[in-house]
């Protein structure tokens, strides 16, 4: 019985020390300053996003040209076979059937690289972006003494956070 009453005793006291302290913890909370940012209107308006944009879209040309011509001399080569497959000797049939075969390969072969190719420069402008974007980020909340900048996607009730999109688009454009 004893047990059970300082039991009950010490659950008590633990009950009434926990709210005092979530109490302290929102409190700091609450006085620290919070900035927010919209990270995809950042990235849109960024001067070196566009003209990355623009690299990435003449490489691209580019490249489907040379798949196009490729997709061109295949359909050549089918329609060589399809037209004359009738006066064609066995051995012609079967070059021509390897050859699309092999050039067919080699488009997909180039498309996936191309691919890969893309994939990883856009994840290194990615990276360069995010990091230009956080060290505006960090000198604008050094200069205005803010604790904390968050997503503003992350925040889901803001309250009084002041959203520093625009400075921070201001800084990166210098």
């Amino acid at each position: 019985m004893k047990k059970q009453l300082s039991i009950i005793g010490l659950t008590c006291l633990l009950s009434l020390t926990i709210p005092t302290e979530a109490f302290a913890t929102s409190k700091a909370v609450t006085a620290s300053k919070i900035a927010l940012i919209d990270l995809h209107q950042i990235i849109r308006q960024l001067p070196q996003q566009q003209e990355f944009a623009r690299q990435l879209e003449a490489e691209i040309n580019g490249r489907n040209s040379e798949l196009q011509l490729i997709e061109r001399r295949i359909i050549e080569k089918q329609k060589k076979l399809e037209r004359d497959a009738a006066i064609m000797k066995p051995s012609e049939r079967t070059t021509i059937e390897k050859e699309i075969v092999s050039l067919g390969e080699q488009r997909a072969g180039k498309a996936q690289q191309y691919d890969q190719e893309l994939q990883q420069r856009q994840i290194e402008v990615g990276e360069k972006l995010m990091q230009q974007i956080q060290q505006a980020t960090q000198r604008l909340a050094k200069q205005k003494g803010y604790e904390m900048v968050l997503d503003a996607r992350i925040a889901i009730y803001p309250g009084q956070a002041s959203d520093v999109t625009q400075e921070i688009i201001g800084i990166l454009k210098k």
